[in-house]
């Protein structure tokens, strides 16, 4: 568990991280985000991911301008709830022009961690 300060209301926000480089897995009171070490692409890009040994599940997610984060657009309470619940993530991100970007998070104690967040509702 982190703290970094948000620049816009000056309060503190926690945040509960896990890495699987090249990205890092954040999760906020506002849902989870990937952030990637550089940048990579922005746009909508192409993920598939999978929880544990469920499906694999293809969707397309919102790359912000800084071409670092990857928002799950539309699936914020699913992705936090399933990660919650989940002890891995596997996920691909196809980078248009470039080699996807495979990545394999342990969330081993999210459950605990998203819950030590404090978030209200």
């Amino acid at each position: 568990m982190t703290h970094f300060t948000d620049r816009m209301t000056d309060k503190s926000v926690a945040v509960a991280t896990v890495s699987a480089p090249p990205g890092t897995l954040r999760v906020t009171c506002s849902g989870p985000t990937i952030e990637f070490d550089t940048r990579v692409a922005f746009g909508k890009i192409g993920v598939s991911y999978r929880f544990d040994n469920g499906e694999v599940v293809p969707r397309f997610f919102d790359m912000l301008q800084d071409g670092r984060t990857l928002l799950f657009t539309n699936y914020l309470l699913t992705m936090t709830r399933e990660i919650s619940r989940a002890k891995r993530l596997r996920m691909t991100v196809f980078l248009p022009g470039q080699s996807a970007i495979f990545m394999d998070f342990d969330l081993t104690g999210a459950k605990d961690a998203i819950k030590a967040l404090g978030c209200r509702g």
